[in-house]
């Protein structure tokens, strides 16, 4: 084990100052917007009470863009769990019609046992034994190295989830024979060369065959290096060149892109400014300015070009009156954002279109309050914003005149989620770490289909072929659920995004906070071409749990 992370001090909230921080500090790792740390007890339990304030997630983010990236100074100590080790994954049980292989809605079909010859070393880092997964994300905190099977001394919360998670797998899942083997990374920094040097790392130090990680240039290299990677929010253009080694469970910015310009079209344009702050914006016609943080260290070359392309192309013209690309990843790209914020208050645009990070959609949020500027917010659907946990950092008096679309899991409580039945069916003496499991748990399923669905020769060949094999999964009955695949030139699965809006009165069913996104129509989702034209419905009526 090696790289054990640091402690930073907690970051206070509410200021420009804070947002320089923010934009120097945070937003080099915050590539996805962190959900609530918890305290030694309430990570034991799903009806524990929330904390009083949102400052762990901020310190969350400002420790995942130290040095030692993704500390979030939560060393808790479980309670000692041993799970015993399987050699061979059980079998004998399918659930569901068409039957799955777990009870999770997203596994792949159920399948028989194995017997015979899974071929040893069928690809790079594949031996007839074993299946070495890389994993990171800055907002997890465990030394480097494999997850063991028995729990290390003072075992933290997150270490104890992965290693239950990694016996469920094995348990659960066809692998051949082989046995899958979490190792957990820690980037030396969080730039390229710092990424690109664990993936180095990754491949030859600790023979990792597929990962899940969340920058570009490691996923990058791994490809380079003909491996697998499950990464964030990347441009559409990132993941042909380099099939069939990069993948996503969320969509590419190419599909939300034309999500959120479809629903532009049929929902905005022309109309006037209703859910803006501002009165007098509420009685003109939109006016839309879009503003893309154009980091390629995140998204690769996905710029407001992207999008603007998108909207002329389905409204019939170009609707939008300023495009704005920034990176505030410095204290110089904040004052340029202060400075772009001035200019849409100027050129009195209406409607803001942000595609951004959490961290960059709470530094321009904090901008426009300290500037008196009070427009609609729309997001596409990008870099998680969906989540709770996130918009509850954002200025209330901004994030008041928020909407646009969702594409994950309506949010629910621990205890009524995958990862928690997962782990329980495991380990039935303790909960889950909420953080890991809503980071990690879905993009381990995807992986582990994948796998599964591979057959005995893995490769990335037949790893790729394995996915497709699973075809589109659509959820009608079931709105709360996440509908995709994976197929020729798409390499995401999620496909369909819900209209959604912010409530800041609404009360969040994962953590009992003020302030939960509502999903309009009951959560219904939509494929690009299928959103109806016509007047929203956000901030008329919506849903902040499963019905």
């Amino acid at each position: 084990m090696r790289r054990r992370r640091r402690t930073t001090d907690l970051l206070p909230v509410g200021s420009l100052a804070v947002a320089a921080v923010l934009a120097a500090v945070v937003l080099p790792s915050a590539l996805r917007p962190p959900p609530e740390q918890q305290s030694t007890s309430a990570a034991f339990s799903p009806d524990a009470p929330p904390e009083d304030a949102p400052d762990a997630i901020i310190q969350s983010l400002r420790q995942a863009a130290s040095r030692t990236a993704g500390a979030t100074g939560s060393d808790d100590v479980a309670p000692t769990t041993t799970i015993p080790i399987v050699e061979k994954p059980s079998r004998g049980q399918c659930f569901g019609d068409p039957p799955r292989q777990v009870e999770s809605l997203y596994a792949a079909p159920c399948r028989a046992a194995f017997t015979g010859d899974n071929g040893g070393s069928t690809h790079k880092n594949v031996s007839g034994e074993e299946i070495r997964i890389g994993m990171w994300h800055g907002l997890v905190s465990i030394d480097e190295g494999p997850i063991s099977d028995t729990p290390p001394p003072g075992e933290s919360s997150a270490h104890r989830t992965l290693r239950v998670l990694q016996s469920y797998f094995n348990q659960h899942y066809e692998l051949y024979g082989r046995r899958l083997q979490i190792v957990y990374l820690n980037p030396d920094a969080e730039d390229e060369p710092g990424h690109r040097a664990t993936a180095i790392r990754a491949d030859e130090e600790w023979g990792v065959f597929a990962s899940i990680y969340l920058a570009t240039p490691y996923c990058d290299e791994m490809a380079r290096r003909t491996l697998i990677t499950f990464c964030d929010n990347l441009a559409t253009s990132f993941y042909g060149p380099r099939d069939p080694y990069v993948w996503s469970l969320m969509p590419d910015l190419g599909r939300t892109d034309r999500l959120g310009a479809e629903y532009v079209c049929k929902k905005l344009v022309g109309r006037p400014a209703a859910f803006a702050g501002d009165a007098a914006y509420q009685q003109i016609e939109r006016r839309i300015g879009v503003m893309v943080e154009a980091d390629p260290v995140v998204s690769g070359d996905h710029t407001s070009r992207d999008i603007v392309r998108e909207l002329t192309e389905q409204c019939g013209f170009d609707p939008v009156i300023t495009t704005i690309d920034f990176d505030v990843s410095s204290e110089a790209g904040t004052a340029a954002l202060a400075t772009a914020i001035a200019k849409l208050r100027q050129e009195n645009v209406t409607t803001v279109y942000l595609s951004a990070r959490g961290g960059a959609w709470v530094i321009a949020l904090g901008l426009a309050d300290s500037a008196g500027y009070f427009p609609e917010w729309f997001q596409p659907g990008q870099y998680a914003i969906d989540w709770n946990s996130f918009a509850q950092l954002f200025p209330p008096t901004q994030s008041a005149h928020l909407f646009g679309l969702g594409v994950h899991e309506i949010a629910r409580r621990l205890d009524d989620t995958d990862c928690y039945r997962a782990y329980r069916s495991v380990d039935p003496t303790a909960a889950p770490d909420r953080q890991t499991c809503l980071l990690f748990f879905h993009d381990l399923m995807a992986l582990a289909n994948g796998l599964q669905e591979a057959g005995p020769d893995l490769n990335p060949t037949t790893f790729r072929d394995g996915l497709r094999s699973m075809g589109a999964r659509l959820y009608p009955n079931e709105p709360w659920a996440m509908g995709g695949g994976f197929a020729a030139n798409d390499w995401t699965y999620i496909d369909t995004a819900a209209e959604i809006w912010w409530d800041p009165n609404a009360v969040d069913p994962e953590q009992g906070r003020p302030g939960a996104w509502r999903w309009t129509a009951n959560g219904r989702r939509y494929l690009p071409g299928e959103i109806p034209a016509g007047e929203p419905l956000v901030f008329k009526e919506g849903i902040t749990a499963p019905p």
